[in-house]
């Protein structure tokens, strides 16, 4: 017959799910809300029960009398639960709009059919048209009171006194009581009839007892960690930089070079229009992000200079979630022998981790735009101890990304500069955004001198 999990509230129960806790429905309760006892009595004597020690496991039970149960569940107040609901974005007023509106189109759609008795639906159609969530509240309540259940066989006409209940019943199959959206609709929908006293449950006993699940796995923290891998998984990368010009810069490239991509990558900008940036604000944003748990995955952005290489190194020792990957930007074969200039004159220098910022990959032909064709210099600044090398800029900034600017504008107006124009720099950038994930976790690698590091679950 097979083993369920089943879900009540107000002892009432909700759905049945077979062989498994459905991840949806257990996402409303953490693991502070399992209850985990032994009952004598077959169940029976609940007054007798005991918690099940923390360390057990199931070699354990072999030894319980043949008249002790396992019973294992979730149990919130109704008012915990309906408050989780509403951070998670199922608001009443939300279910209660969504409930109307589905009225309504259903109320079309059968307004010229006919019953299987070849009788008028017509009736039906306008009583949808009508009614409202308290209408759906009142018909709940009396499945409730009546203990029966839509969907369920068996269930008399003459106990569906109202035509709600008889339309939630025509619905059962394909639908939570008549709601649209998933068991959380359902849930917040029954908290508001119930109350905030009801106690909501998950009892997973029988899972337990026919090893679908250990004796102490953590059922609804495993449940709501699939739910955000899942959501993880299927919203786009956050790609985090060190200013508002590398944002918009590398958002610009993208919608050229890879324009498939545009809506998996997305390049916030967390700096204000007057904001320093930089890699101290990265660093801090980072942290910012590992703190608060943000499950959406993001790729960290670095300066391929001094100051970003410490400052990965630095990272590679805090504790980051598996989501997020910290990365400076890959070296360059124009940045190994590249004009240099410092206290000791001009040099031809290998400024690959040393002062290679995102404007360095622009392109030769935006480094080289200049009355004489030279390249663009970088100009030695001061000497990083934490890195043991120096921290150098290119010489004018500002210049290059207007430049760049106007790089992009003309390649909009005119695709063929796609193939004529450098856009290497920004193709490699990409390249790396796009794998920042195959890095295994926990580890710090280095493509070419370009770091990548991710931190452990």
């Amino acid at each position: 017959m097979g083993s369920y999990a089943a879900l009540s509230i107000g002892g009432y129960e909700l759905l049945q799910s077979k062989g498994y806790a459905d991840p949806v429905a257990m996402s409303v309760f953490t693991e502070r809300d399992r209850v985990a006892l032994l009952i004598p009595g077959n169940g029976g004597d609940r007054a007798r029960a005991q918690p099940i020690p923390p360390n057990w496991t199931r070699d354990d039970l072999v030894e319980l009398a043949d008249d002790v149960r396992v019973d294992i569940r979730y149990r919130a107040s109704s008012a915990s639960v309906a408050e989780r609901l509403e951070v998670m974005g199922v608001s009443l007023a939300k279910v209660r709009k969504a409930f109307e509106m589905t009225l309504r189109e259903r109320a079309d759609e059968i307004a010229e059919s006919m019953d299987d008795d070849g009788v008028s639906r017509a009736a039906l159609a306008q009583m949808l048209r009508t009614a409202t969530f308290l209408d759906w509240s009142s018909a709940f309540g009396e499945f409730m009171a009546s203990d029966i259940h839509p969907g369920w066989p068996f269930t008399a006409p003459e106990a569906l006194r109202t035509e709600m209940m008889r339309f939630i019943e025509e619905e059962a199959d394909d639908t939570f009581f008549g709601l649209p959206g998933d068991a959380r609709w359902l849930l917040r929908a029954a908290t508001e009839v119930c109350g905030p006293d009801a106690v909501v449950e998950y009892d997973i006993s029988e899972l337990v007892r026919s090893g679908y699940y250990e004796l102490q796995d953590a059922v609804a923290a495993r449940a709501i960690e699939g739910l955000r891998n899942s959501a993880r998984d299927n919203a786009p990368v956050l790609v985090l930089t060190e200013g508002s010009t590398d944002a918009t810069a590398l958002s610009r490239a993208l919608r050229l070079l890879s324009p498939h991509l545009v809506g998996y990558l997305t390049f916030p900008d967390f700096h204000s229009s007057n904001a320093a940036g930089g890699t101290g604000s990265l660093v801090a944003t980072v942290r910012s992000f590992a703190a608060a748990g943000v499950v959406n995955r993001a790729v960290a952005l670095f300066d391929n200079d001094a100051a970003g290489r410490d400052a990965i190194r630095m990272l590679g020792r805090t504790s980051l979630p598996s989501s997020l990957r910290i990365a400076a930007l890959p070296d360059l074969q124009l940045a190994r022998a590249y004009p240099t200039r410092g206290p000791s004159g001009p040099a031809i220098q290998d400024v690959n981790g040393l002062a290679a910022s995102v404007e360095l990959y622009f392109g030769d032909d935006v480094l080289r735009d200049q009355p004489d064709g030279q390249l663009m210099p970088v100009v030695w600044q001061a000497f990083d101890r934490g890195v043991g090398g120096w921290q150098g800029a290119l010489e004018d900034k500002a210049a290059l990304q207007a430049r760049f600017a106007s790089k992009l504008d003309r390649t909009s107006r005119d695709p063929a500069l796609l193939q004529s124009l450098d856009w290497s720099g920004m193709r490699r950038i990409i390249d790396l955004i796009v794998h920042a994930f195959d890095q295994p976790e926990g580890a710090m690698q280095s493509d070419g001198g370009a770091a990548v590091a991710s931190g452990s679950p």
